[in-house]
């Protein structure tokens, strides 16, 4: 009896155990499949992202060499296969083909070799592909606004580089159709809108005011005479690290002589402005009731803003005035940058917003900075503050004003080692492909150019 109860028992738990089997394996090869249409999935993610390079790599390389359409085939088809990691993916099928509406086709498919499901007899999943971009356009219709940082870390080569690189984009794009035009906003913690603007209804112009008195100093040759030194420490300039030096004296200065010389200036508007009350910083409108602010000084903070042309010669002499000083505040460039893409007051040599795109039109802006947000709005409109997080929140709001108004931001980082300023800019881009990020100011004039490709020659439809 006793016997017979363990056969029994024996016989049941095999039972339970084959029943397991067959319920296991499938739940098993259902998870490994998973994971084998996961891996299909990123393959797949790879094998678009390198269709697309194959198809813009191919377009620039037709322009800037004009190959045959035998060589175009090949370059494209070449770029491609170094472009696309294949790992242990194999690549089935690749073609380019040209359309008479001046497309250049690519697609491409590779076999992904599964795992489990080798199982049940699937040896490989398909990944596939397909990248068309058009090539150039009698037809544009684009406003572009030039967002140029020319605050005191851009002197040097870095604000020569910048003046080549964007008069160079600036031909290229008016050279690409009749309906195009172009604007510059430089800024560094202001802008300036010019001194001879009109103003009747969203400027409050301050009145002149002439200032006199003296100036004193201690000489060189007197703290020499009385023994100081000069000790060095660590200043910045618009945030960037500097060795400034400061007078170390045995005694007391209270009774050095001193140099004297009287002033008189007169402040007037040079075109510097404030900013409004948030959020009226960001946005273009409601002048009637909150007028801009504009500021009495000395001399300009900041080099004009020039509104929307077509005529290169004038954006030529414009760009090549441009100078540098002072520190870094982002957002009233960006603000002032929306309106003059605008079509109202205080520019209005854009089209209106929403008729325009319906009409094909682009509205564009290309951003450029080389540092982070060293300067933030005052409490009375001035930028005289140092509140980073505030600027940056301000310079990210205005961000997404310009974007939700239809425009397409492009933004250029050069040799920003500011994680949060790198996350800003590259956040204030249309898309990750609309954001670069280049160590040196050589590279201005491809980041340009390439931006200027994107715009007039090549166009990533698929």
């Amino acid at each position: 009896m006793l016997n017979g109860l363990r056969a029994f028992a024996s016989a049941r738990c095999g039972n339970v155990a084959f029943t397991f089997a067959l319920v296991i394996i499938p739940v098993l090869i259902l998870i490994g499949g998973a994971t084998d249409f996961n891996r299909r999935e990123n393959y797949e993610t790879d094998l678009q992202a390198a269709a697309d390079a194959a198809t813009l790599a191919a377009v620039r390389y037709a322009i800037d060499s004009d190959p045959t359409d035998a060589e175009i085939r090949r370059y494209a088809l070449d770029y491609l296969s170094s472009s696309f990691d294949l790992r242990s993916a194999t690549l089935t099928n690749e073609d380019v083909i040209f359309e008479t509406d001046g497309v250049l086709r690519v697609t491409a498919s590779a076999d992904v070799p599964t795992t489990i499901l080798g199982i049940i007899g699937i040896g490989k999943l398909q990944a596939n592909a397909l990248a068309e971009t058009l090539i150039g356009g009698s037809d544009l219709m684009m406003e572009a606004v030039l967002v140029l940082d020319v605050s005191n870390s851009m002197q040097g080569d870095r604000i020569e580089a910048l003046k080549d690189a964007s008069i160079e984009f600036s031909e290229r794009m008016l050279d690409s159709g009749p309906d195009v035009m172009v604007g510059v906003v430089p800024f560094n913690q202001y802008v300036n809108v010019g001194p001879n603007i009109s103003s009747s209804s969203w400027l409050d112009k301050p009145p002149s005011v002439t200032r006199s008195g003296e100036n004193c100093w201690i000489s060189r040759e007197t703290y020499l005479a009385n023994s100081c030194t000069r000790t060095p420490y660590t200043c910045t300039n618009d945030g960037v690290q500097q060795t400034c030096y400061s007078w170390s004296c045995p005694t007391s200065t209270d009774g050095y002589e001193r140099t004297c010389r009287s002033y008189s200036y007169t402040e007037r508007f040079n075109g510097s402005v404030r900013s409004r009350m948030p959020p009226l910083n960001i946005t273009d409108g409601d002048y009637a009731s909150n007028n801009i602010e504009g500021i009495a000084s000395g001399g300009a903070w900041v080099p004009e803003i020039l509104p929307l042309t077509s005529s290169l010669p004038d954006i030529e002499d414009h760009i090549n005035g441009l100078w540098v000083s002072r520190d870094t505040y982002m957002e009233p460039g960006i603000s002032w940058g929306v309106r003059v893409l605008s079509d109202s007051e205080p520019f209005a040599e854009g089209q209106p917003f929403d008729s325009y795109m319906a009409d094909g039109g682009r509205k564009v802006m290309v951003i450029m900075s080389d540092g982070q947000n060293t300067r933030s709005r005052s409490s009375n409109g001035y930028h005289w503050a140092r509140d980073v997080d505030d600027a940056n929140e301000q310079t990210r709001l205005s961000c997404d004003n310009a974007k939700a108004l239809g425009i397409e931001i492009y933004t250029i980082a050069l040799d920003v080692n500011d994680r949060a300023t790198l996350d800003l800019l590259e956040g204030c881009a249309t898309s990750i492909d609309h954001f670069q990020n280049i160590a040196r100011a050589s590279q201005l004039d491809d980041s340009f150019d390439e931006i200027a490709l994107a715009l007039t020659e090549i166009r990533l439809t698929r």
